[in-house]
């Protein structure tokens, strides 16, 4: 199943899109357009202006060398028994060829990596405007993973957005690239995003659960035209953390920017989840002055949805008050 997102708030013109000849029916066979942040700096005030596109390793501390051509290389390359999967640690800036299109990564290695010891994969997903490098100063995903043993991309959408089919087949090639340059654990690959990264989060919650273990989506909803034709292969786990007081991307769903838009609201967008899942146990709910979580199970597979509703909360990732998005989201991946 491959799905198409067009992420835009101030978009001037419609896009009509298909999926793949033959294949499965898409989440958004019939997408026109959908949303973007609208913000010239969509993140708090820590984040760095850096172009997401760029070839040179600025900040960073090494150009990643395994590079994935073509495929053809990469059956040539397994053919020879070669072994890419390096052991250095750190920061690189990484590029890979697919469908045509050079497309770019910004990739953390714990300290603690070892080549004999496979590593869950976080995949983490700016939203419009953004770049991995900006995403990874937002949520310090970086810093977890030092401490609790992962490894963290951060994939960099085509002029900072996620907003065409070339992104799912993107996500697929840059897994597929990684594993055969680092020691991953294949069964525990987990995404994340942030608004419009958030809803593409949960868009390829309907067409990757054969590939992603766990979701979870930061300051986003399901659009509603992508409902009819969401039909996971697998039961998806998935965390939700949306503000009750978010204008841009509302708690109670809508119509949304110059388009106009229709996003399912956060409590119908659980319930979907739930649905999908055949989640047949009553929420469990924890309550306080500034956060609700609602916890779903008894769904197929062991697995389960989960709500953060933080109250009053703005379009943002959430780092205090009660919550620190980036490790309630890493505590739910465990699990799964």
């Amino acid at each position: 199943m491959i799905v198409v997102l067009l992420l835009f708030l101030n978009c001037p013109k419609t896009y009509a899109t298909q999926g793949f000849a033959g294949g499965r029916t898409s989440t958004a066979d019939k997408w026109e357009g959908l949303i973007g942040d609208g913000l010239p700096v969509p993140y708090k005030s820590r984040v760095d202006r850096i172009d997401p596109n760029r070839t040179d390793d600025k900040g960073v501390d090494r150009i990643d060398p395994n590079v994935l051509l073509n495929s053809r290389a990469q059956a040539q390359l397994q053919a020879r028994g070669t072994s890419r999967k390096t052991p250095s640690s750190g920061r690189f800036f990484g590029k890979i060829l697919d469908r045509g299109q050079l497309r770019t990564y910004y990739l953390y290695i714990p300290k603690s990596y070892k080549l004999d010891r496979p590593m869950p994969l976080v995949l983490v997903f700016h939203g419009s405007g953004g770049s991995g490098r900006t995403i990874a100063s937002v949520t310090d995903f970086n810093q977890l993973a030092d401490e609790k043993g992962f490894i963290a991309v951060y994939p960099n959408g085509i002029n900072h957005q996620w907003n065409s089919e070339d992104d799912v087949s993107f996500v697929v090639a840059l897994i597929d690239h990684l594993m055969q340059i680092r020691n991953i654990d294949s069964d525990r690959v987990y995404a994340t995003g942030f608004s419009s990264g958030g809803m593409f989060t949960q868009a390829l919650a309907c067409d990757l659960s054969d590939r992603i273990a766990a979701f979870a989506s930061v300051a986003a909803t399901l659009p509603a035209s992508l409902v009819p034709n969401c039909q996971p292969d697998n039961p998806v786990s998935l965390l939700a953390i949306n503000g009750t007081g978010d204008h841009t991307v509302p708690y109670g769903g809508g119509r949304i920017g110059g388009l106009g838009r229709v996003i399912l609201s956060v409590p119908k967008m659980i319930e979907l989840w739930r649905q999908l899942d055949s989640c047949t146990a009553e929420a469990q709910v924890k309550s306080s002055k500034r956060v609700k979580i609602s916890r779903y199970s008894g769904c197929r597979g062991s697995s389960e949805v989960m709500a953060i509703s933080v109250r009053n909360g703005g379009h943002r990732w959430p780092d205090g008050g009660g919550i620190d998005a980036t490790r309630a989201i890493w505590k739910f991946f465990q699990r799964h």
